[in-house]
This record gives structure tokens, C-alpha cells and sequence, in this order.
């Protein structure tokens, strides 16, 4: 039987994900809170044994994402189907651009399912982790980001993640709108973020949030010199300092370079995940 559920009825859902699904405890509250849709299958004894969820997103909300977990010894059972029907057929898709979900590349099952429903290869994202000593002090001096340099922050960020936004269809490709929300956003997390300057030019970013390494971007004018490198060695020693024992990070395949960079430095593959739409 499938149960439609709201509010504070589907945070129990969270430790079915956490036995059930390879899933960040973060990435599961997000499912979990932040969907327009979440559906449980459950038994005739009321147990759980599958989950879907079904989110709008995009600035004008014109695109969508679906999950679908169901319990190891529930698969193969037509439950992951009945979820999917129930989340995709029973909501208005007509006006969408285009669904999209996420999964383990060594989940061939679950990639099956997806290609059958007509699902087509979008991206793919790949976790990397550091566990090691701090790596050789550089020479950088990156300051933390202050209120004052929120335009060049907007600017700079939007000018280097252009290609690849462009390249795999993420819209808007021109990301990091100058606006109050983001300005606010930035300010909360202002000690995390991490600027390099060339006199009054901003060079580089990276944010280092506890165990996490992210949104390292070179302006295009400055790239090719190494500066990633450096930057992502201070972000990794930053890390530790802090008290962290492994440093994280996520990246698209498609930039090999950065990837190249990374194992350079010492930080493994852990997860690959392949995104796939539906048109």
C-alpha cells in the first residue's frame, strides 16, 4: 500500500534511508524536508520496505527531480515501479522541462530501471576523499570573504563555472544571481569562504565547511598557473587545523582536470553518481 506523507510523518522515513539507501545523513533530510512529494510503500503488516519523493525546482519551478528506495529484500517486487508511477504519473509533467534522478554507478539494477523508463545519461559526479597528513604549506595568502567584496565574489564565480555549466546543461549557466538572498547567504557563511587576491582582483575561492572542501573556482584570466592546486592544499590543511581527520569534496567527471589535480594531491574516488533525465 502506498501512504501519501506530510510534515512531521515522513522524519521516520530518515532511518529507513539510513539503512536502506547510501545516503549522507544531510542528503537525506533534504529529500526527506525539502520534497513537494513523499510517498511510502508499506505492508500489509505496515512495514516500510520503499520510499519515492518528487521535487519541483529551477527558478520557475519547471523541472523536477525523483528518488526511489526500496529495501534490499523488496526489490524486484514491482514496488519501485508502483512508487514511480504513483510519483511521476499522478502529478501534471506537461509543463516540465525535464525530470532528473540520481544513481550509484555500481547500482546496475537501479540504472536499468531508469533507462527503461526512458531515462537518458546527464552527468556524472564523483565524491573524493583525503586521508592523510597536512599537505606542504604554500605560499598563498588567502584573506576570508567580507561584505565588501560580494560583487567580485558574484562576478568572478559566475565568469568560472560559465564552461561547465554550459558544457553539461546545468541552467542558468551564468550562476549566482547579485541579489539580497545570495548576499545574505554568503554573509552567514563568510568564515568558510576563502578569497585570493591580486591587489583589488579576486583570483580564487574555496569554502571549507568542517570536513568539506567546495566551490574551488580559478578566474579565467589567472587559470593554468597552478593557483587550484594551492588553493585546494590550503583548503585540505585548513581542514585539519580544524580538527578533521578526512577532507571531502565533490566534483563533475567532466572536468578531468580538476579531477587529475585532486588525485595528485592525494584524494581517492569513493562514490560515483550518474544523473539521468527524462524528457
Amino acid at each position: 500500500m502506498i501512504k501519501e506523507l506530510s510534515g512531521n510523518d515522513r522524519t521516520y522515513l530518515l532511518q529507513f534511508l539510513h539503512d536502506n539507501a547510501d545516503l549522507s545523513d544531510s542528503d537525506a533530510r533534504f529529500c526527506i524536508e525539502k520534497s513537494d512529494r513523499v510517498i511510502a510503500y508499506e505492508t500489509d503488516s505496515c512495514a516500510t520496505v520503499g520510499c519515492g519523493t518528487f521535487r519541483l525546482w529551477g527558478k520557475d519551478k519547471n523541472k523536477s527531480d525523483v528518488y526511489i528506495y526500496v529495501a534490499p529484500e523488496a526489490r524486484n517486487t514491482g514496488i519501485g515501479k508502483a512508487l514511480f508511477n504513483e510519483l511521476v504519473f499522478r502529478h501534471d509533467t506537461v509543463n516540465l522541462k525535464f525530470i532528473s534522478t540520481k544513481v550509484e554507478t555500481n547500482h546496475a539494477d537501479s540504472l536499468a530501471f531508469f533507462h527503461d523508463k526512458g531515462f537518458q545519461p546527464w552527468y556524472t559526479e564523483v565524491v573524493m576523499r583525503y586521508s592523510g597528513k597536512k599537505l606542504p604549506e604554500v605560499e598563498l595568502k588567502p584573506v576570508k570573504y567580507e561584505s565588501e567584496y560580494f560583487e567580485r565574489y558574484v562576478e568572478a564565480i559566475r565568469d568560472s563555472f560559465y564552461e561547465l555549466r554550459k558544457t553539461n546543461d546545468f541552467e542558468p549557466y551564468f550562476c549566482c544571481e547579485a541579489n539580497e538572498a545570495k548576499r545574505n547567504e554568503l554573509e552567514k557563511n563568510k568564515d568558510n569562504i576563502y578569497l585570493l587576491l591580486d591587489g583589488e582582483k579576486l583570483v580564487a575561492s574555496v569554502i571549507v565547511d568542517k570536513d568539506t572542501a567546495d566551490d574551488l573556482f580559478v578566474t579565467p584570466l589567472y587559470q593554468g598557473r597552478g593557483i587550484g592546486k594551492k588553493m585546494m592544499s590550503f583548503a585540505v590543511n585548513t581542514a585539519i587545523n580544524n580538527g578533521n581527520g578526512d577532507v571531502i569534496l565533490n566534483a563533475i567527471k567532466w572536468n578531468a582536470k580538476a579531477l587529475h589535480v585532486y588525485e595528485s594531491l592525494g584524494f581517492h574516488i569513493v562514490k560515483s553518481m550518474h544523473y539521468l533525465r527524462l524528457f
